[in-house]
């Protein structure tokens, strides 16, 4: 005896694309956090490698990473001057 009301049917294919979706959403975030920190571990132990192993080798990722540092400070603010040049054009 059902007195008029019949809950509706739950369709079981919709949980789960939710679910996958939910996860790809997930990973797609993490991957690029969890690359970059096992990037910079990866860069850390080099480093200590080539420390023990000479101490002008020890030198060269510290200072590539100096370099890529200013070189993106420098291309930024490149962007920056261009994009504020523009607005203040129009």
């Amino acid at each position: 005896m059902s007195y008029g009301y019949e809950p509706p049917e739950q369709d079981s294919s919709g949980a789960w694309s939710e679910i996958f979706l939910m996860s790809k959403i997930m990973f797609s975030l993490l991957i690029p956090i969890v690359g970059a920190l096992l990037g910079v571990l990866f860069l850390v132990v080099t480093t200590f490698f080539l420390f023990a192993t000479h101490f002008l080798l020890g030198l060269i990722i510290p200072i590539c990473t100096l370099i890529g540092i200013v070189y993106f400070f420098l291309r930024g603010r490149k962007n920056f001057s261009e994009e504020l040049a523009r607005i203040n054009s129009e």
